[in-house]
């Protein structure tokens, strides 16, 4: 996702470029309307950058860390956002992390949140990821191949599970909610961790038919995952009733 955001932004300059360059050899009068809309368009996303900016105020965000963990070949994050920031099913966030070296500081990871827990304190959001080659991977990496010293001053690998903490700013949550409360029988279709994507829809469903907010009779989930054994594996569940 990050590498093709990159060949759209690569693309877009390119395209100006030219476009510039062909306008202004040719002395078009419709160079300034390139111009124009270029200076709307750094208009409009500096108006939309100080909004985000002043709408989670990221500079307080610091405060906020992110327990990173390696399990099973994904990586794992959970982090506390404030109360007042709602989430619902089926949104994401994007992290940032200012500390996990010159690189990151220019990436952002956009992740869907699989379920968040309430407490006293704040919201906790639990969030996976399988690693990718970037900023995921490195994290993963991280965690997986922590050293500590023991007692005779060797180097020892910790454990795959091990947490580790690290300071992040939390952009959103985004996304839209899509009402599933009016259906009577709800098919999923995931493949891989996108399961993981649709388990705060399925609690949601499960609480609102105990509360009988709800018409779902059942659920069914298609999942699709891959094993390097077997290759592409279909697994049905379902129908599960409500």
């Amino acid at each position: 996702m990050q590498f093709a955001m990159k060949c759209h932004y690569i693309l877009a300059a390119a395209t100006m470029s030219a476009l510039a360059y062909h306008l202004i050899e040719r002395q078009s009068m419709y160079r300034w309307y390139l111009l124009g809309g270029v200076c709307l368009w750094l208009l409009s996303s500096l108006v939309d950058c100080m909004t985000t900016l002043f709408a989670h105020r990221p500079w307080r965000s610091f405060r906020h860390e992110v327990e990173l963990s390696a399990f099973n070949q994904l990586l794992w994050l959970d982090v506390v956002l404030p109360r007042h920031r709602m989430i619902y099913p089926g949104q994401y966030v994007q992290l940032h992390f200012p500390r996990a070296g010159f690189r990151a500081r220019l990436q952002f990871i956009s992740l869907f949140v699989a379920f968040w827990e309430e407490s006293a304190t704040g919201r906790t959001l639990h969030m996976v990821a399988r690693p990718q080659p970037g900023l995921t991977l490195r994290l993963y990496e991280g965690v997986k191949q922590r050293h500590v010293r023991d007692a005779r001053g060797n180097i020892q690998r910790e454990k795959l599970h091990q947490v580790t903490k690290q300071p992040v700013i939390v952009f959103g949550p985004y996304g839209h909610y899509h009402n599933l409360n009016t259906f009577g029988t709800i098919i999923f279709v995931v493949e891989d961790i996108g399961f993981y994507r649709i388990l705060s829809y399925i609690e949601m469903l499960v609480q609102a038919s105990r509360d009988r907010k709800a018409m779902i009779r059942k659920v069914e989930v298609l999942w699709e995952v891959e094993d390097s054994r077997y290759g592409m594996l279909g697994i049905l569940t379902g129908p599960q009733p409500i």
